[in-house]
């Protein structure tokens, strides 16, 4: 590198300032840093800084590194970023260049174009109980009741008065094609009021059919039709009928033999058929309705979903969700099915890529920190109180109001965690913040930093998705104030800003339990009360993660 005349004098101290010619004539000094770009993905690798200085000896400080500059002022450093984003700044005596960068890749070329969900063997076990207690809200048993046979003839006679049993069990377990259901009727109890004649002698006989359990069962395949409505369609269907517990009092020898041969020609035999019509003709068709398919505004954004295709295996039943984002939905997408652990407790694994989240919270975010505003009077002097609290604000001069805005700049992105707290960050290192004194029609500045803002979206009492902002660094590029600590100064704007952000209208939160409240899949079934579990990088069976894909967990019923 090339020393002028002029005596240079680096002080490695760790203060970024601290690079300063301190002797001699100043040339003015212009930088240009070719690269990386302003908000530059720069996937696992970190980044190469390039630029040009004049005069080319200048020292040029990057990142409380000194650059080599060569003889045509072109410099080079690499800088890792093992972080999710960190911000370059370049120094040239008093010129100062800050460039966020973010590590991994933009979740625009990563998304999918689409959301992938898995309802749980948890979850198919919990809609079992709550399709069992649909079952019994139907009055099966009565159906069964005028279904079975009255036997009448010149000799005996018998005629159903009663059907008794336990709570019904459906046990749902997902199996290739579909869901495997098992509908358990416990401890099933059938009375006849029966009679026999004997040597001119009618005689009452009161007989009683007792079942421990019967379990019918069937495939039941998801079916989507065109019009995207859903139905479960039962399939297959078989039974297991244990021999029954027969009760005939008062018969005895011959009689007692005739009677128990015609119980079971007459209704045990049938009673297998009876049950597995009785099954199908009521269930065999489940509408769980639709279409599903639909347009919605979230957070600003509209939102199209469709539900494109359906399948059971082992792990449960499995869905693949079309979405489309401001934007018709994708003809075709590609997105892994989450997995399900051994003792996962969720009812529902939702497949989810941050480029979702990104587009809706980051649309959001961005228009509500883009102000641009004017306060006098009362507001105006809470807002100035606040800002001459500042370290140097009791500089500030008088003025006729306060001048506000803020500005986040393009260099933004939403990152999923693997964690519910928070459940996803929306980094924003270049958010521009101005505050200055209105001096009648004009606005003139007396601070301008630049913040790296995090947004936090935290999950808050299972499913309300609340939202704070955090300012971890930044830099003051501009303060009329002499005599302040740069950091102390962020800080303090940091903690501004999250309070003129408060009463402006604040980051309303998101109550899942809220939009979905009172909802049932299935008429008479529970309504839904949703719960955020959990959330973990989706692996796909071979072990590969997609960057930015994540499988978040959720309880669907309390």
């Amino acid at each position: 590198m090339r020393i002028s005349s002029a005596l240079i004098a680096l002080s490695l101290l760790g203060c970024r300032n601290d690079y300063e010619i301190i002797a001699g004539e100043v040339e003015d000094v212009s930088i240009e840093v070719t690269s990386p770009t302003y908000g530059e993905f720069l996937g696992e690798d970190g980044a190469w800084v390039t630029g040009t200085v004049s005069p080319v000896s200048t020292a040029v400080v990057i990142e409380d590194q000194l650059a080599d500059v060569d003889e045509s002022g072109a410099f080079s450093l690499f800088v890792p970023v093992d972080t999710p984003y960190r911000i370059i700044e370049v120094l040239a005596h008093e010129e100062r260049i800050r460039v966020p960068v973010f590590s991994g890749h933009d979740p625009e070329d990563t998304w999918p174009g689409g959301i992938s969900a898995r309802i749980t063997p948890a979850g198919l076990s919990r809609m079992g109980e709550e399709v069992g207690a649909l079952i019994d809200a139907t009055g099966w048993s009565a159906l069964l009741e005028s279904a079975l046979p009255s036997i009448s003839d010149t000799a005996y006679g018998l005629t159903p008065v009663g059907i008794t049993h336990s709570p019904s069990a459906v046990v749902l377990t997902g199996v290739d094609g579909g869901v495997d259901t098992v509908i358990t009727l416990s401890d099933l109890s059938i009375s006849y009021d029966g009679w026999v004649e004997v040597l001119g002698y009618v005689i009452e006989v009161p007989i009683s059919l007792g079942f421990g359990t019967i379990g019918v069962g069937a495939v039941a395949v998801p079916v989507l039709d065109a019009d995207r409505m859903l139905t479960l369609e039962l399939t297959d269907a078989t039974i297991a009928l244990d021999d029954p517990d027969v009760t005939i009092s008062v018969l005895e020898g011959w009689v007692l033999e005739w009677v128990l041969e015609l119980v079971t020609d007459w209704i045990i035999e049938p009673l297998s058929e009876l049950l597995i019509d009785l099954v199908l003709s009521q269930w065999g068709v489940i509408e769980l309705g639709g279409p599903l398919a639909f347009d919605t505004d979230l957070l600003g954004t509209s939102i199209a979903l469709e539900v494109a295709e359906l399948d059971g295996d082992t792990d449960g039943l499995a869905a693949g969700v079309a979405v489309g984002i401001d934007a018709p939905i994708a003809e075709e997408f590609t997105v892994t099915s989450p997995l399900v652990s051994e003792g996962d407790t969720s009812h529902l694994e939702i497949g989810l890529h941050e480029g979702l989240i990104d587009t809706m919270l980051s649309t959001e975010l961005l228009g509500m920190l883009e102000q641009s505003l004017e306060l006098s009077g009362s507001f105006g002097d809470i807002i100035g109180a606040g800002v001459t609290l500042f370290p140097g604000g009791d500089e500030a001069p008088d003025g006729d109001g306060w001048c506000l805005s803020m500005s986040p700049g393009t260099a933004t992105v939403a990152r999923l965690q693997p964690s519910v707290e928070p459940l996803a960050v929306i980094y924003i290192p270049d958010l521009i913040v101005n505050i200055g004194i209105q001096q009648g029609s004009q606005c003139e500045d007396w601070l301008v930093a630049s913040l790296a803002a995090e947004v936090n979206l935290a999950v808050e009492d299972g499913a309300s998705l609340g939202l704070d902002i955090d300012v971890p660094e930044g830099a003051v590029l501009y303060y009329g104030a002499t005599e302040y600590d740069e950091e102390e100064v962020v800080a303090a704007v940091g903690s501004y800003v999250g309070t003129m952000v408060s009463l402006l209208g604040g980051f309303a939160a998101l109550d899942l339990s809220e939009i979905l409240g009172g909802f049932a899949p299935i008429e008479g079934m529970s309504p839904l009360s949703i719960s955020i579990d959990d959330s973990e990088a989706l692996i796909d069976e071979d072990g590969v993660w997609t960057e930015g894909l994540y499988q978040v967990s959720m309880g669907l019923w309390e």
